[in-house]
Parts: structure tokens; sequence; C-alpha cells
């Protein structure tokens, strides 16, 4: 078993890379995911705290984000893999 230890922010790095390459921004937490319900990073967030196993469908039912015009799911999708990523990172799970 090897004992390497997980950098994470060089795995940031990479997934800041890999957001670049798809055309992504990584946002500010109080930037808006959703402008048809004003989500924020923020409070997506505050939600995957409270549950860090939370779907986006999940996020969908509690905000009603991606319900109207469908515009940020790519967005919101996005954001919950990164938060995800992080939180195995945190927890070694």
């Amino acid at each position: 078993m090897s004992n390497s230890v997980i950098n994470p922010y060089s795995l940031f790095s990479k997934i800041e890379s890999k957001a670049r390459e798809d055309g992504q921004i990584l946002l500010p937490a109080e930037e808006v995911i959703c402008f048809c319900t004003g989500l924020t990073k923020k409070r997506l967030q505050a939600l995957h705290v409270e549950n860090t196993n939370i779907t986006l469908n999940e996020v969908a039912l509690k905000t009603q984000a991606s319900f109207h015009c469908g515009g940020c799911k790519k967005r919101l999708s996005y954001e919950l893999e990164l938060l995800s990523a992080k939180s195995s990172i945190v927890t070694g799970k």
C-alpha cells in the first residue's frame, strides 16, 4: 500500500484546469448560479454542508433551481460535483 498523500492544491488545480477546458469558470461564493431563483454558490454550499450526499434533484426541490428555464442545470451539476470532490478530500471518503 502506498503512503502517498493527496495534495488538495494539486487536485484543485487539476479541477480548475479541467473547468477551463470545459469552458467553465469557478464561481466566488456570492455568485448567482440560478438567476430565476437567485440561488447562490454560498447557499448551495450550505445545502451541501447539511447533506454531503445531496443530489441535483434534491437541490432543485429545495430551491426550485433548474425548474424554470433550465439554463443553470449544467452549472448546478458542475458545482455539486466540485463540492463533492472537495468534501471527499476533507473526509477521506
